[in-house]
């Protein structure tokens, strides 16, 4: 199971978890019988569409059959659920009254969530799944994994190259710009010094969240409008691609080294800025987003050294 995949998976079902703490809100309510729950129901279905939308985001790094079953099975059943409670919430105002067996059928079908996630939508979803992977699919997917597992390095944990593992873990964390280059490339720059930091290094993974240099400007002194958001919104997000990096490369027992000491790049030299860019292959005209580099941007960027060695950029 890949990195991301086993990642995925963890904070997919994080979710569901969560969710039961939603069902039980909803049979409290619905156990009231009243239609002055109407708000509290919208709510509910409201946070609810919110939690599965993140699933269906998570879901298609799910590779492993079983998992996207029991998965898919569950989210049939939401499925069902936010249509019940939008149906509800849409009769209340329409009609202003609602009998009681209303009320005690949305309660029966909360509470026998698990009866059928099991014997109603496992089925469905497996039915699906299975027709959908035909036997010519399938079997090329063995053949993946049976390389994978003759294969005795590093990669065998992982489902795609492990450059585009990176740059995904790397991307998905939220960075804007990602590059591989090797280590040797960039022994003799300015801006990055790959074997005084790590001897056997063979890699170097660069990456940068952009952010607006106006904003930075102002906001770069504590109590003025902006700082707040500059500090907490660009910094977490470059914090949180790094610590993604460090895991998914540590995880597969690869040294690691950060170029620049992590909680100080916020010190950032404007006039160093472009050549970094450059020089670490991250001079792009486009964002992650498919936003247009501006003028405008500034750039918080750091580089990670590593002993693997990644087929670089260039």
């Amino acid at each position: 199971m890949s990195f991301i995949e086993k990642r995925n998976k963890e904070r997919i079902f994080h979710i569901f978890n969560q969710l039961e703490k939603v069902d039980l809100n909803l049979i409290n309510l619905f156990n009231q019988h009243s239609i002055k729950v109407v708000d509290d129901v919208a709510t509910s279905c409201a946070d609810l569409n919110k939690d599965i939308n993140e699933v269906l985001r998570l879901y298609p790094e799910i590779i492993n059959m079983g998992d996207k079953i029991e998965i898919k099975s569950i989210l049939q059943f939401y499925y069902d659920c936010i249509d019940k409670l939008t149906d509800f919430v849409r009769h209340v105002e329409q009609f202003h009254k609602l009998h009681d067996d209303y009320f005690d059928k949305m309660v029966e079908f909360i509470e026998n969530r698990e009866d059928l996630i099991q014997n109603k939508y496992k089925p469905i979803a497996t039915q699906e799944l299975i027709a959908f992977y035909d036997k010519s699919t399938r079997e090329a997917l063995d053949s993946i994994l049976e390389a994978k597992f003759t294969n005795k390095e590093h990669e065998f944990f992982t489902f795609g190259s492990l450059e585009q593992e990176i740059k995904k873990i790397a991307r998905a964390a939220g960075a804007d710009l990602v590059s591989i280059l090797s280590a040797e490339s960039l022994k003799d720059s300015k801006v990055v010094h790959p074997f005084e930091l790590l001897e056997d290094a063979q890699s170097v993974i660069s990456f940068a969240i952009a952010y607006s240099g106006n904003t930075l400007r102002r906001s770069m002194i504590p109590g003025v409008e902006g700082y707040e958001e500059f500090l907490n919104k660009h910094f977490q997000r470059f914090l949180n691609v790094n610590k993604e990096l460090l895991e998914y490369l540590g995880s597969k027992k690869y040294k690691t080294v950060n170029f620049k000491e992590i909680q100080k790049v916020a010190d950032y030299k404007d006039e160093l800025e472009a050549d970094e860019l450059r020089i670490l292959d991250l001079n792009r005209i486009y964002l992650a987003d498919g936003n247009p580099i501006t003028t405008q941007h500034r750039f918080f960027i750091n580089s990670i050294i590593t002993d693997v060695k990644l087929l670089p950029d260039k």
